[in-house]
């Protein structure tokens, strides 16, 4: 379960493009000078966007507002509020003040890009993509663009333009930690584990706080069998952010291959805290519920997972074992019959058939 943003890419995104548009961020600042109503709306427009570098909103929103009202026709100014306004959650507003920037001006490549992250956010992966493609059409080194369209498209399963992309936006910027953090997520997936480990690194080398990229930094230790490095990078993922349910769900994993069982379903119930309707967490709680020998436990961890998902083959052998263990055994041949039902195919079909025709043997042994 890889992660491929931080939790705050939002935010971060929209200072990085700060930067992109007018060369500045949110950072230090220095005190704010009043600003004297004979001044130009540039100078208004820069004084809001030295408010918005030193955290104050209002200031800024003020100071965006005003420029509008001396040039109702400044392009950037209507940006620059669309981006404090999204920084702000107000993302209709921020939507809104992206299309009056555009209509101005269609070549502001910039607020394209802003828009297009808000698409993506919301899940509108193809107006998202339309906007960053006009951005990149209109600058052609604009690196969070090629960021943004790599993760579009990876999603949609074309790792080698998605890697093309993030290649193209770390030539552009060698700072962006979270291309290289993407870009590792796919070589993992590719089973280039070291190329995978160089990007973490790098990502981490330049941001040291990025809790993805020491969740999948674990990961990678994981898949290479170094569960101690696995653990420490997850605790450190953790730390950062622990409100991050797939987190917890493979630091249980890890837990479970240490027979730390007890720590795995600790780990798994957090993770199902975050996030309840997480089938594979109840299924894996199961299996180590029964590892411990609470056959109850497991069996309602069974039933959770298989009421989320009817079809889970592996699901019913496994609880028809754990029916057996107990001497449910009608309980146990009903779910091993639907388990060949749905894999009829199953290397181990003749097996569970002779169990199955134990169990109906005994069953009918019992009976008077």
């Amino acid at each position: 379960m890889i992660k491929t943003s931080s939790p705050n890419l939002a935010r971060l995104m929209l200072l990085i493009l700060s930067l992109v548009a007018f060369g500045c961020g949110r950072e230090k600042a220095e005190p704010v000078a009043t600003v004297t109503a004979t001044e130009s709306a540039a100078a208004h427009l820069a004084r809001g966007i030295e408010y918005y570098q030193a955290g104050d909103d209002h200031s800024a929103m003020a100071e965006f507002n005003r420029t509008m009202a001396i040039d109702p026709d400044f392009a950037e100014a209507f940006l620059q509020r669309g981006i404090l306004r999204a920084d702000l959650g107000d993302l209709f507003g921020a939507v809104n003040d992206y299309d009056l920037a555009i209509k101005l001006d269609p070549n502001l490549a910039v607020a394209y890009l802003q828009r297009g992250l808000i698409h993506h956010s919301g899940g509108s992966l193809e107006s998202a993509l339309a906007d960053y493609e006009q951005a990149l059409s209109l600058d052609p080194d604009l690196a969070a663009a090629y960021f943004r369209r790599g993760l579009i498209r990876a999603a949609g399963g074309d790792v080698a333009a998605a890697i093309a992309d993030y290649d193209r936006a770390i030539a552009l910027d060698p700072n962006l930690a979270e291309a290289y953090n993407s870009r590792g997520v796919i070589r993992l997936v590719q089973d280039d584990l070291p190329g995978a480990m160089a990007d973490y690194e790098q990502a981490l080398t330049l941001d040291p706080n990025m809790a993805a990229a020491y969740h999948n930094r674990g990961l990678a230790h994981n898949f290479r069998g170094d569960l101690t490095g696995a653990l420490a990078d997850y605790d450190r993922a953790i730390a950062l952010d622990p409100d991050v349910a797939a987190v917890y769900y493979d630091r249980g994993d890890a837990r479970v291959a240490l027979d730390d069982l007890t720590g795995a379903i600790a780990d798994y119930n957090r993770a199902l805290a975050l996030e309840p309707n997480l089938t594979d967490a109840y299924l894996k709680r199961a299996h180590a519920y029964r590892a411990q020998g609470d056959l109850a436990s497991a069996i309602t961890n069974y039933d959770q997972a298989l009421a989320r998902d009817s079809e889970l083959a592996s699901t019913y052998y496994h609880r028809g074992l754990a029916r057996a263990s107990q001497d449910n055994l009608s309980g146990a041949i009903s779910d091993l019959k639907i388990y060949l039902r749905l894999k009829p195919e199953a290397d181990d079909y003749q097996t569970v058939q002779g169990w199955i025709n134990q169990f109906e043997k005994r069953l009918s042994e019992q009976r008077p």
